[in-house]
């Protein structure tokens, strides 16, 4: 028993040696973490304090850039800013929302279906398109930075940086835009017309298009000074490597209209540039361009500047239809438009000889709508070439074979389906498209001047 009693003796304290030992060490452990701690929450402080001052110099570099990039735009453009650009910063989920408001103050929802319906009338998107929703899409793929003339702000998103040469040179097209609206005020221009689709283009062109070429010599002066193929590379990986499915899966009219300001836009102003330097661009904001067939062509903008004529469409009126719209299309928009049933070629050169035009949209109390297309040409050759490739696109569009058909008193040709009917007319060098429903393209028909 006794030894029973020993065994157990020692035992117990063997476990109450364990708990003490254990309670000893528990309590050590203790004493270190609380150390340990202490330590923990210095580094704390002095991250915080280093994050605080990599922050700053990080800020500090930016900044040193902002004003570097300021003034090389000033020197390239031959403009000096006349105050300070003011920069701000949108998170990118915020963009689709402010881009909505934007186009809820240029647009009612009213304004925006008519002349979604207007241009599918036209044969340039298909039917349903809502044109507001088509805008959303490309420009929140698009845009990086952007700058906005009404408030005199320039736009970059949170996650934008300028550790690359690609985003500095984003950054040079935005801050030129600042540069032409502190010099030349761009909300009175007339980028934001309702009714004359070429007028804002070729202003747009203009605008894009200086800003495009100068981000161009920017990035190639910042490249010949210290140029290495890793660097080009990493750049153009960048450019190609961008986000583009909702532009190619975009009607070709709206595709073609947001890249005209870029691309024949830059055209346009290197064309400026090579003949008069910085001097001709900036002289072309005091009196800007008024056509696309001007950006298309610039030498019917200088040396030899050739206007649009205005058509004046004829007061008419049709019992139980209104008129509730009206719009230019333009050489641009004559050449997109055709495009889509004729070959490039015969579209490019059938649009050439555009002289003006004007579209107006009738609608009738069940909400039916009837379009009056007036276009004027250079020449009768000019008309005539136009003449026969729209009669070409038209039958293309409704599935017909082309026929002769003799013109009704009026000198009107008509041809169509249940769907969509047309009546075509050449006068002189003046060509009339008029599209609807028979019986809506009959009644307007009939109001004309004969």
């Amino acid at each position: 028993m006794k030894k029973l009693l020993s065994i157990l003796l020692f035992l117990a304290c063997l476990g109450w040696g364990a708990l003490f030992w254990l309670n000893q060490q528990a309590e050590a452990r203790l004493a270190g973490l609380h150390s340990q701690l202490k330590v923990v929450q210095a580094d704390n402080e002095r991250l915080k304090e280093a994050t605080a001052k990599a922050e700053s110099r990080r800020a500090a570099p930016d900044d040193a850039l902002k004003r570097e990039l300021e003034k090389a735009v000033e020197k390239i453009h031959g403009l000096q800013f006349k105050r300070a650009v003011n920069y701000r910063t949108m998170p990118s989920s915020e963009f689709k929302g402010f881009m909505s408001k934007k186009i809820e103050e240029a647009y009612s929802k009213e304004e925006l279906a008519i002349y979604s319906r207007a241009l599918a009338l036209l044969g340039l998107v298909g039917e349903g398109t809502d044109i507001g929703q088509m805008i959303l899409k490309l420009y929140n793929e698009q845009v990086a930075a952007f700058y906005d003339q009404h408030g005199g702000e320039l736009y970059t998103f949170s996650d934008f940086s300028l550790s690359e040469n690609i985003d500095r040179m984003m950054l040079a097209h935005e801050i030129t835009h600042a540069l032409q609206d502190q010099n030349y005020t761009l909300k009175n221009f007339p980028l934001e017309l309702k009714t004359n689709d070429d007028l804002v283009l070729a202003t747009a062109a203009l605008v894009e298009g200086d800003a495009t070429l100068l981000m161009t010599l920017w990035y190639v002066q910042t490249l010949s000074e210290g140029f290495d193929f890793q660097s080009l590379f990493k750049d153009l990986g960048a450019m190609f490597g961008q986000n583009t499915e909702q532009l190619a899966a975009a009607p070709a009219y709206f595709r073609d209209s947001l890249l005209f300001p870029y691309m024949q836009g830059n055209e346009f102003a290197m064309a400026l540039y090579l003949d008069g330097g910085y001097e001709a661009i900036n002289k072309a904001f005091e009196k800007p361009p008024t056509s696309t067939e001007q950006i298309l062509h610039p030498t019917k903008f200088a040396p030899n500047r050739e206007e649009p004529i205005e058509v004046q469409l004829p007061e008419l009126k049709i019992e139980g239809w209104k008129p509730v719209f009206h719009n230019v299309l333009g050489e641009f928009g004559v050449r997109t438009l055709l495009t889509e049933r004729v070959t490039r070629f015969e579209a490019t050169q059938a649009a050439q000889g555009w002289g003006g035009d004007r579209y107006q949209v009738f609608e009738d109390a069940a909400g039916k709508l009837a379009l009056l297309w007036v276009t004027v040409w250079d020449s009768e050759p000019d008309a005539a070439e136009f003449h026969k490739a729209i009669d070409a696109a038209l039958h293309k569009r409704l599935g017909l074979t082309m026929a002769r058909r003799a013109p009704d008193a009026g000198g009107f040709a008509s041809f169509g389906n249940d769907k969509l009917h047309v009546a075509l007319r050449k006068s002189g060098a003046r060509v009339t498209v008029v599209l609807g429903t028979k019986a809506s393209v009959q009644r307007i028909v009939a109001a004309l001047p004969k």
